[in-house]
């Protein structure tokens, strides 16, 4: 479960909360329409904000019901390869042709950077990658653009291991070693 960390420094009972949301960041930038690279970024700003924060007031009604503590709040977009739940798409969605053409990882780090700020807004408690998850072999989208020819191994392994499915801890995983 995105968000599930335990180790030296964390309690032996807490409420660490995962939520996911690609296919809602999709939905919503389709519902806006052709959109300028601020209001693209605004617009899954204020998608991560809604959900984080639903996370959070979740985590803390189950914390307060089962009197264990709170703990982080993990906004990790995590595709699946059955189809609703992409990056890739929501990165097509962005304005990309394919997933993997020119402008993939500047799209990548735009969304990525986006969803940390929208969580971190909407909670002082997040932690875990809160960003997004590119394995190509759970990503439809991404099987899509392999297959095709348009996403290959040299540009997967330009978005710094994670779509390979390698997380990158950084500083918004307070919680966890660098």
């Amino acid at each position: 479960m995105a968000g599930a960390f335990h180790g030296a420094g964390e309690p032996d009972c807490v409420i660490n909360v995962g939520v996911s949301g690609p296919g809602v960041v999709r939905a919503a930038l389709a519902k806006a329409g052709d959109c300028d690279l601020t209001a693209v970024s605004d617009l899954i700003k204020r998608t991560a904000f809604k959900i984080t924060r639903m996370g959070q007031l979740v985590a803390r009604e189950a914390s307060s019901r089962l009197g264990v503590p709170f703990g982080i709040v993990d906004l990790s977009l995590a595709p699946h390869a059955g189809g609703g739940d992409s990056v890739a798409h929501i990165l097509e969605e962005m304005g990309l042709e394919c997933c993997g053409a020119h402008g993939t990882t500047a799209a990548l780090a735009l969304l990525n950077d986006a969803v940390k700020k929208g969580g971190v807004m909407a909670s002082s408690h997040v932690g875990g990658l809160s960003g997004a998850f590119i394995p190509v072999t759970e990503d439809a989208g991404m099987i899509d653009a392999a297959r095709c020819g348009c996403l290959r191994i040299e540009k997967a392994g330009s978005h710094d291991g994670g779509v390979l499915g390698r997380p990158r801890y950084d500083q918004y995983s307070w919680r966890y070693p660098r």
